[in-house]
Protein backbone atom coordinates (compact mmCIF):
# COMPACT_ATOMS: atom_id res chain seq x y z
CA UNK A 1 0.00 0.00 0.00
CA UNK A 2 1.33 2.93 -0.86
CA UNK A 3 1.93 6.40 1.34
CA UNK A 4 -0.67 8.27 -0.76
CA UNK A 5 -3.50 6.34 -0.34
CA UNK A 6 -3.29 6.57 3.68
CA UNK A 7 -1.84 10.48 4.04
CA UNK A 8 -3.69 13.33 4.68
CA UNK A 9 -3.94 15.64 1.43
CA UNK A 10 -3.12 19.01 1.32
CA UNK A 11 -2.52 19.27 5.05
CA UNK A 12 -2.90 23.09 6.64
CA UNK A 13 0.22 24.66 6.68
CA UNK A 14 1.95 27.46 8.05
CA UNK A 15 4.29 30.25 7.29
CA UNK A 16 7.82 31.15 9.14
CA UNK A 17 7.04 34.47 9.45
CA UNK A 18 3.32 33.38 11.09
CA UNK A 19 3.27 34.14 15.65
CA UNK A 20 3.62 31.11 17.31
CA UNK A 21 0.07 31.67 19.11
CA UNK A 22 -2.25 32.02 16.14
CA UNK A 23 -0.53 28.73 14.85
CA UNK A 24 -1.18 27.23 18.31
CA UNK A 25 -4.65 28.61 18.11
CA UNK A 26 -5.05 26.83 14.60
CA UNK A 27 -3.80 23.54 15.51
CA UNK A 28 -6.33 23.50 18.82
CA UNK A 29 -9.14 24.20 16.94
CA UNK A 30 -8.23 21.38 13.89
CA UNK A 31 -7.42 19.11 16.97
CA UNK A 32 -4.07 18.24 15.16
CA UNK A 33 -0.68 18.61 17.24
CA UNK A 34 1.93 19.26 14.03
CA UNK A 35 2.01 21.60 10.87
CA UNK A 36 4.53 21.66 7.93
CA UNK A 37 6.11 25.53 7.55
CA UNK A 38 6.31 26.62 3.25
CA UNK A 39 8.26 29.74 2.39
CA UNK A 40 6.54 32.02 0.35
CA UNK A 41 7.65 29.95 -2.42
CA UNK A 42 5.97 27.24 -1.62
CA UNK A 43 9.04 24.68 -0.32
CA UNK A 44 8.78 23.22 2.91
CA UNK A 45 11.44 24.79 5.49
CA UNK A 46 10.42 23.18 8.44
CA UNK A 47 7.70 21.73 10.68
CA UNK A 48 6.56 23.08 14.25
CA UNK A 49 4.61 21.19 17.05
CA UNK A 50 2.75 22.01 20.39
CA UNK A 51 6.02 20.68 21.82
CA UNK A 52 8.29 23.52 20.15
CA UNK A 53 5.82 25.97 21.10
CA UNK A 54 5.57 24.81 24.98
CA UNK A 55 9.27 25.19 25.01
CA UNK A 56 9.56 28.29 23.73
CA UNK A 57 7.00 29.81 25.86
CA UNK A 58 8.42 33.44 28.13
CA UNK A 59 10.16 32.17 31.34
CA UNK A 60 7.53 33.66 34.26
CA UNK A 61 10.13 33.12 37.28
CA UNK A 62 11.08 36.56 36.91
CA UNK A 63 7.40 37.95 37.25
CA UNK A 64 7.40 39.96 34.60
CA UNK A 65 4.52 42.45 33.90
CA UNK A 66 1.53 41.98 31.45
CA UNK A 67 3.08 44.17 29.47
CA UNK A 68 6.68 42.67 29.26
CA UNK A 69 4.43 39.18 28.51
CA UNK A 70 2.16 40.41 25.79
CA UNK A 71 5.60 42.18 24.08
CA UNK A 72 7.45 38.61 24.23
CA UNK A 73 4.83 36.16 22.81
CA UNK A 74 3.99 38.72 20.28
CA UNK A 75 7.77 38.77 18.84
CA UNK A 76 7.93 35.22 18.96
CA UNK A 77 7.50 33.12 15.53
CA UNK A 78 7.76 30.24 13.52
CA UNK A 79 10.83 30.72 12.31
CA UNK A 80 12.34 30.75 16.38
CA UNK A 81 11.37 27.61 16.82
CA UNK A 82 10.66 25.43 14.33
CA UNK A 83 12.24 21.93 13.64
CA UNK A 84 14.60 22.75 10.36
CA UNK A 85 15.69 19.46 9.98
CA UNK A 86 12.61 17.35 8.42
CA UNK A 87 12.60 14.12 7.15
CA UNK A 88 10.54 13.38 3.94
CA UNK A 89 9.08 10.90 2.38
CA UNK A 90 7.64 10.09 -1.77
CA UNK A 91 3.63 9.28 -1.91
CA UNK A 92 4.89 6.02 -3.96
CA UNK A 93 6.49 4.72 -1.06
CA UNK A 94 5.13 1.94 0.95
CA UNK A 95 3.80 2.84 4.21
CA UNK A 96 5.91 0.09 5.57
CA UNK A 97 9.00 2.13 4.37
CA UNK A 98 7.40 5.26 6.10
CA UNK A 99 6.78 3.34 9.40
CA UNK A 100 10.51 2.21 9.38
CA UNK A 101 11.30 5.65 8.68
CA UNK A 102 9.01 6.87 11.73
CA UNK A 103 10.18 4.72 14.19
CA UNK A 104 13.57 4.16 13.27
CA UNK A 105 13.97 8.21 13.07
CA UNK A 106 11.59 8.46 16.46
CA UNK A 107 9.23 10.70 14.92
CA UNK A 108 5.41 11.12 14.54
CA UNK A 109 5.00 11.95 11.03
CA UNK A 110 6.45 12.78 7.53
CA UNK A 111 5.49 15.42 5.19
CA UNK A 112 5.07 13.86 1.90
CA UNK A 113 7.00 15.28 -0.89
CA UNK A 114 6.29 14.91 -4.82
CA UNK A 115 8.76 16.86 -6.99
CA UNK A 116 9.43 19.25 -4.42
CA UNK A 117 6.01 19.80 -3.44
CA UNK A 118 4.08 19.82 -0.37
CA UNK A 119 1.13 17.20 -1.15
CA UNK A 120 0.72 15.58 2.15
CA UNK A 121 1.23 14.17 5.40
CA UNK A 122 1.53 10.90 6.96
CA UNK A 123 1.65 10.40 10.51
CA UNK A 124 1.63 7.66 13.09
CA UNK A 125 -2.75 8.37 13.49
CA UNK A 126 -3.03 6.97 10.29
CA UNK A 127 -0.65 4.00 10.83
CA UNK A 128 -2.33 3.25 13.86
CA UNK A 129 -5.61 3.58 11.89
CA UNK A 130 -4.66 1.36 9.02
CA UNK A 131 -3.37 -1.30 11.71
CA UNK A 132 -7.36 -1.44 13.17
CA UNK A 133 -8.45 -1.94 9.49
CA UNK A 134 -5.93 -4.85 8.86
CA UNK A 135 -6.84 -6.56 11.82
CA UNK A 136 -10.68 -6.06 11.14
CA UNK A 137 -10.82 -4.27 14.84
CA UNK A 138 -13.81 -3.35 13.87
CA UNK A 139 -15.33 -6.13 12.71
CA UNK A 140 -17.26 -8.57 15.23
CA UNK A 141 -16.19 -11.90 15.45
CA UNK A 142 -13.64 -14.55 16.91
CA UNK A 143 -9.93 -13.56 17.18
CA UNK A 144 -7.19 -16.26 17.18
CA UNK A 145 -3.65 -16.05 18.03
CA UNK A 146 -1.35 -19.23 17.29
CA UNK A 147 1.83 -20.32 16.12
CA UNK A 148 2.32 -22.48 13.49
CA UNK A 149 5.13 -24.45 11.30
CA UNK A 150 7.11 -21.95 9.39
CA UNK A 151 6.40 -24.12 6.19
CA UNK A 152 5.01 -23.58 2.50
CA UNK A 153 1.20 -24.58 2.26
CA UNK A 154 0.32 -24.91 6.00
CA UNK A 155 -1.80 -21.34 6.08
CA UNK A 156 -3.23 -22.28 3.19
CA UNK A 157 -4.07 -25.50 4.48
CA UNK A 158 -5.44 -24.32 7.79
CA UNK A 159 -7.83 -21.29 5.46
CA UNK A 160 -8.84 -23.87 3.27
CA UNK A 161 -10.18 -25.85 6.50
CA UNK A 162 -11.81 -23.20 7.92
CA UNK A 163 -13.29 -22.20 4.06
CA UNK A 164 -15.11 -25.69 4.23
CA UNK A 165 -17.10 -24.68 7.56
CA UNK A 166 -18.18 -21.42 5.82
CA UNK A 167 -16.49 -19.54 7.98
CA UNK A 168 -15.47 -15.80 6.82
CA UNK A 169 -11.71 -14.42 7.63
CA UNK A 170 -12.37 -11.34 7.97
CA UNK A 171 -8.41 -10.30 8.51
CA UNK A 172 -5.24 -12.14 8.77
CA UNK A 173 -1.72 -11.25 9.76
CA UNK A 174 1.39 -13.46 9.94
CA UNK A 175 4.85 -12.88 11.65
CA UNK A 176 8.22 -15.11 11.66
CA UNK A 177 8.71 -15.60 15.67
CA UNK A 178 11.89 -18.07 15.00
CA UNK A 179 13.63 -19.53 12.20
CA UNK A 180 10.66 -22.64 11.92
CA UNK A 181 7.96 -21.21 13.39
CA UNK A 182 5.66 -18.18 12.50
CA UNK A 183 3.01 -16.53 14.92
CA UNK A 184 -0.34 -15.87 13.14
CA UNK A 185 -3.55 -13.73 14.25
CA UNK A 186 -6.82 -13.83 12.01
CA UNK A 187 -10.41 -13.08 12.82
CA UNK A 188 -13.22 -15.14 11.29
CA UNK A 189 -16.82 -14.77 11.37
CA UNK A 190 -19.60 -17.19 11.25
CA UNK A 191 -17.50 -19.60 13.45
CA UNK A 192 -17.99 -19.69 17.35
CA UNK A 193 -14.92 -20.21 19.79
CA UNK A 194 -15.08 -23.40 20.62
CA UNK A 195 -15.22 -24.78 16.64
CA UNK A 196 -12.31 -22.56 15.45
CA UNK A 197 -10.83 -23.79 18.46
CA UNK A 198 -11.50 -27.69 17.51
CA UNK A 199 -10.48 -26.70 13.84
CA UNK A 200 -7.21 -24.81 14.68
CA UNK A 201 -5.61 -27.37 17.84
CA UNK A 202 -4.53 -30.34 15.61
CA UNK A 203 -3.20 -27.73 12.84
CA UNK A 204 -0.92 -25.70 14.86
CA UNK A 205 1.78 -25.91 17.33
CA UNK A 206 -0.19 -23.85 19.97
CA UNK A 207 -3.33 -22.11 20.13
CA UNK A 208 -1.82 -18.73 22.41
CA UNK A 209 -5.69 -16.91 22.32
CA UNK A 210 -9.42 -17.09 20.96
CA UNK A 211 -11.69 -14.73 22.17
CA UNK A 212 -14.75 -12.96 20.58
CA UNK A 213 -14.82 -9.34 20.15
Amino acid sequence: MKVSQRMTINPITVTPEDNIYSVKDIMDREGIHRLPVLDSKGTLVGLISKSDILAASPDFSSSPSIHEVAYLLSRLTVSDVMSTEVMTISPDATVEQAARVMIDGEISCLPVIDNGVLVGLITRTDLFRLLIELLGARHYGVSASFTVKDEPGKLAEITSKLASCEADIVSIGTMRSFSDVGSVTMKVQGISCEDLSDILTPMVIEVQDIREE
